[in-house]
């Protein structure tokens, strides 16, 4: 798999994606200082959206699929 990260401060800080070997994206999560912060989705390998969540400083706020 290949994957994008930032960080800042040693702590996962902006946006995280991670395709499979065949380019579909696999996920894609967003943080801040380190926690889960915004938009979370999940694909399988045929592309369909397996989840779909929205969290506040590290905590689910909902839950969209």
């Amino acid at each position: 798999m290949m994957q994008d990260v930032s960080f800042h401060r040693g702590k996962k800080n902006g946006k995280e994606i991670r395709w499979f070997y065949n380019g579909k994206p696999y996920y894609e999560k967003n943080f801040l200082h380190g926690k889960l912060h915004g938009v979370k989705k999940e694909w399988d390998m045929q592309s369909e959206l397996k989840v779909s969540e929205i969290w506040n400083s590290g905590r689910l706020h909902e839950k969209l699929k």
